[in-house]
């Protein structure tokens, strides 16, 4: 599991740039830029996978994107494209890998959670309602293949919800 640093900046009026660094020892080595499209790129949140594969974007439009860094550091060229969807319009409050970097939880200010499977990038079921605006989305971290993995949400009013089993 390698480890990465990234900084965001918003370069124009639809585009950021992004540039990620992998981390040896400790020190950032291997600077590795490129730009992402946005109809309002107002950075809501991002993250890394805990394998280190993917950098997860989201912005307040509802655009996400899902940056595979094995291509970034191999300088293979990424037709990145934002994943959209008419629940995630309101804006991109949360994202949250799972502990096994399989799934990423995608949460909106509308009270939907979107989970997608990121080995076929597809969209697990259909959209999930918490009822109120999302403000957090985690999973839990099973201790043994019997214990389930639990996707909970809290909200703006502090009401947390768990989802269930979530299904990946």
């Amino acid at each position: 599991c390698s480890s990465h640093l990234a900084t965001l900046v918003t370069t124009d009026k639809n585009q950021i740039q992004v540039t990620v660094w992998s981390i040896e020892g400790d020190r950032p080595h291997h600077p590795q830029s490129f730009s992402l499209e946005s109809h309002n790129p107002r950075l809501a949140v991002a993250e890394f996978s805990p394998n280190g594969r993917y950098l997860a974007v989201g912005f307040r439009d509802g655009d996400a994107y899902l940056i595979p860094l094995l291509r970034v550091f191999h300088r293979k060229p990424l037709a990145l494209q934002p994943r959209q969807s008419t629940e995630l319009k309101t804006g991109i409050s949360s994202l949250r890998f799972s502990p096994d970097g399989q799934t990423l939880a995608v949460a909106s200010w509308g009270g939907t959670v979107q989970l997608w499977n990121l080995k076929g990038e597809e969209m697990l079921d259909r959209p999930i309602n918490h009822g109120s605006p999302i403000t957090s989305v985690r999973f839990n971290q099973p201790r043994s293949s019997a214990e389930p993995l639990l996707l909970v949400t809290l909200s703006w009013n502090q009401r947390a919800r768990q989802i269930g089993r979530a299904h990946v």
